[in-house]
């Protein structure tokens, strides 16, 4: 069977076995139960609504479960070495149409769907024997899965605000499962996508049919508001992603984690800031980020990848603890280069000097030793991985956020760290969007930026004289400051390549080198950063020896990258697809 039709064909009932307990295989048939014996009774539809949660995490070719975080690779903030799930190749922009990470990201969302669709579609042959609420609240969570689906596909392959297709700007539509017959199925416009998104949260929302505050790891009224406000600002609907997001800041249901670097680590999973994430178990379900992320040097065992590692772009983006960016404030000094920064610098990266495990971090390729402190406080100098590795960091540095130094005592290649998709800061910054776009700016839109980055200093809204507060009132000041906010708040979270294509600026950020850390800091001179095209610093020293390493090389074409190309298999398998390829591809 072609695998287009595979894709659509893929019942719920299939995919219950990659997330459902062992016993459960044991009670089922071998071969996958047919429409004529399942979704009978509660506990089949719980399955089958558990198997549809897979749609949370990225599966690829390389049988690596991926989170959407993966998609900050396709950015300037971060590189991969190699080809990372193919994003390495879109960063560069060597992909085409038979691309890994777009061939992956419409399988695995499609399978989603497909799921969604097969629970929705059946689920009603045990109307007589479930109670109504849990009726709806299966449905509901269903259509939040679906949802979720649809929106990355949209946004992934579809138009966006600035540009418009020759061809069906949206994701082929489905709603049901299909009749083989109907396979070839084509395109429709983006905006009928969004509309059944919409009409999906609004069902979920309608009635309390979700949770209030249930399971972080499923859907809740929360997790609807936050994703029809991403859809909303994604699209330019401002007044609904104002009123979206101000619903979850409202509810009284989420809280600021105070410790920003600790959010990410294990003090920080399923706390109150956190709205929708994707529950880690080493027995179920893992991800191997530490061994991917984290530094070469180790006390025991087998090392670190270093593999997804973060760029100077972003350590350079970073203001300095007045507020200003580093070529405009007196308290940068390039020869002590993370002095009087903003702290989700340190909270987020390992760079040189710091520390991480016991090992002071250092990259030049001249410092062969580092000091390595045991858990006795005892300092001895041992041999520097990190720097003289072949497979070190090609940046110089490291990702500490995600990274805790107890998954390197238990398993490197495990963490049970959730990848956050949804919280509270997120709606903070949306709703402070949404208004400055609107023009509706007053004490709201301040407070709302503020609040990110009061905490990210480890203090309050009114503390002022502890963190740079943002006092601008025009639209074009606050929109530079909650664009930066979104830059250095949310990085390493997935969401920093929506931003580039919704604001129209990919290609004046994500053509040139991937810039890494000066070998020399003091003489390596201060970038201009560029306020109006994401904060992006533009470097005069040329890359090279005496400069800035530069492992790799962007390329974006805007007339074709804003767009992920239609998948090769789904082009060959269906004419109508076939007719409808994103431009220049």
């Amino acid at each position: 069977m072609k695998r287009f039709i595979q894709i659509f064909l893929l019942l719920g009932v299939t995919g219950i076995g990659l997330s459902a307990c062992e016993d459960a295989f044991e009670k089922l048939p071998l071969d996958a139960p047919t429409d004529a014996n399942f979704f009978s009774s509660e506990q089949e539809l719980v399955l089958a609504l558990n198997g549809a949660y897979t749609a949370l995490w990225f599966d690829s070719r390389s049988s690596v479960p991926t989170s959407l975080q993966m998609l900050d690779l396709r950015t300037e903030l971060a590189m991969y070495r190699g080809n990372g799930g193919g994003y390495g190749e879109l960063s560069r922009g060597e992909h085409g149409v038979d691309a890994q990470a777009p061939d992956d990201v419409w399988e695995h969302f499609y399978r989603g769907i497909a799921r969604t669709n097969s629970l929705l579609d059946n689920m009603g042959r045990s109307a007589d024997v479930v109670p109504v609420e849990t009726m709806e609240q299966i449905e509901a969570e269903a259509r939040f899965l679906r949802a979720f689906c649809y929106f990355y596909l949209a946004e992934l392959f579809g138009g966006g605000p600035g540009f418009t297709l020759a061809v069906p700007d949206g994701v082929p539509l489905l709603t049901s499962v299909p009749d083989p017959a109907d396979a070839f199925i084509g395109r429709t416009t983006k905006q009928a996508v969004i509309d059944q998104v919409n009409e999906d949260l609004d069902f979920a929302l309608v009635n309390d049919r979700l949770p209030v505050d249930g399971d972080k790891g499923k859907a809740t009224q929360g997790a609807a508001h936050m994703l029809k406000a991403r859809v909303a600002l994604f699209n330019e609907d401002w007044t609904t992603a104002a009123n979206e997001a101000n619903a979850v800041i409202q509810s009284g249901t989420y809280s600021l984690f105070p410790d920003y670097e600790l959010l990410f680590k294990y003090n920080g999973v399923r706390s109150q800031e956190v709205i929708l994430d994707y529950p880690l178990d080493r027995v179920i379900m893992t991800y191997e980020t530490p061994v991917r992320i984290g530094i070469r040097n180790r006390v025991a065992g087998e090392n670190a990848f270093t593999a997804y590692v973060p760029s100077q772009q972003l350590v350079d983006s970073y203001q300095c603890t007045d507020g200003l960016h580093i070529d405009e404030s007196p308290l940068y000094d390039p020869a002590n280069p993370f002095d009087n920064r903003d702290p989700r610098l340190d909270a987020s990266i390992i760079r040189p000097q710091a520390s991480f495990g016991g090992f002071v971090f250092e990259s030049h390729p001249d410092s062969v030793e580092t000091t390595f402190v045991d858990a006795n406080g005892v300092a001895s100098r041992v041999t520097n991985e990190d720097a003289t590795n072949p497979f070190r960091s090609r940046t110089g540095y490291n990702w500490r956020k995600y990274l805790d130094s107890l998954d390197f005592v238990i398993n490197k290649r495990e963490t049970e760290i959730n990848p956050i998709y949804f919280r509270l800061a997120e709606a903070y910054l949306m709703y402070a969007e949404a208004r400055i776009e609107a023009n509706e700016i007053d004490q709201t839109v301040l407070d709302a930026i503020n609040m990110v980055r009061a905490r990210a200093y480890g203090t309050t809204l009114g503390d002022v004289a502890n963190y740079p507060a943002v006092t601008a009132t025009g639209q074009a000041e606050l929109r530079r400051a909650v664009r930066y906010e979104r830059k250095v708040e949310l990085t390493m979270e997935g969401v920093r390549w929506f931003d580039l294509k919704r604001w129209g600026i990919a290609e004046n950020v994500l053509n040139g080198s991937i810039i890494g850390r000066p070998l020399d800091y003091a003489n390596s001179g201060v970038p201009e950063i560029d306020e109006d095209n994401g904060h992006n610093p533009i470097y005069a020293i040329v890359p090279g020896p005496g400069g800035y390493l530069a492992p790799e090389i962007m390329a974006f074409n805007p007339n074709r990258d804003y767009l992920f190309p239609i998948p090769l298999a789904e082009v060959d398998a269906n004419p109508v697809i076939a007719e409808q390829q994103n431009p220049n591809y």
